[in-house]
């Protein structure tokens, strides 16, 4: 399925994923903040995800 990622850097991405995230999970390194899930699908996408970098991580 395919969601859309905002990075805590604030670019965002689409990803092809097996399952949707949830709040807390690792996510390329980063962690899941926020979940949006839709159903039935927005345009194509099953879910939009923001990301946070872990504590003690700092963006660049």
């Amino acid at each position: 399925m395919k969601i859309k990622v905002e990075y805590a850097d604030g670019l965002r991405a689409d990803k092809n994923v097996d399952r949707v995230p949830e709040v807390d999970d690792r996510f390329e390194d980063d962690l899941v903040e926020n979940v949006t899930e839709y159903t039935p699908l927005r345009e194509g996408y099953a879910a939009y995800v923001r990301l946070k970098k872990p504590p003690g991580e700092r963006s660049e």
